[in-house]
C-alpha cells in the first residue's frame, strides 16, 4: 500500500511540474504597458509614445495617435533597438485634448495583435 502511495505522490508531483512549465511554452505576446499610461492625464506629450509587450515582437504593422478632429500625431513607429519587446512611436507635439492610440503588431510567433489606449494632454 505504501508503494502505491509513493507512486501516486510521484505522479502528482510530475503533473504539477509539467503544468508549471506548459503555460510558459504556449504563452502569447501580450501588452505589458503604454507610456503615457492608458487613462492618464499628462501636462505635455513626450516625443515618443512607448508600447511595451510581454515578449519580443516580430514587426510593427501600425501605430496611430488620433486627436478629436481625426488627425494622426504619429510621425514614425518602429521597434526599440534597445528592447525588442517595445515599440517607439515618434509623435508631433499635440495641443491639449484627449487622444486615442491604436497599435497593430505581429508577434515573433506570427500572431497578429491589436489594441487601443487613451490619454489626455491637459491645458
Amino acid at each position: 500500500m505504501q508503494k502505491l502511495n509513493r507512486r501516486g505522490a510521484l505522479a502528482v508531483m510530475a503533473l504539477a511540474a509539467a503544468a508549471a512549465v506548459v503555460p510558459q511554452a504556449f504563452a502569447h505576446t501580450g501588452l505589458k504597458s503604454v507610456s503615457p499610461a492608458n487613462g492618464a492625464t499628462v501636462k505635455a506629450l513626450p516625443g515618443f509614445v512607448k508600447i511595451t509587450f510581454s515578449q519580443p515582437i516580430g514587426s510593427v504593422s501600425s501605430v496611430q495617435l488620433m486627436d478629436s478632429k481625426g488627425k494622426n500625431h504619429v510621425v514614425t513607429a518602429r521597434l526599440d533597438p534597445q528592447n525588442a519587446a517595445r515599440v517607439l512611436a515618434k509623435t508631433t507635439k499635440p495641443a491639449a485634448g484627449t487622444y486615442v492610440g491604436t497599435w497593430s503588431i505581429v508577434a515573433d510567433d506570427g500572431h497578429k495583435k491589436t489594441g487601443k489606449f487613451r490619454f489626455t494632454v491637459s491645458k
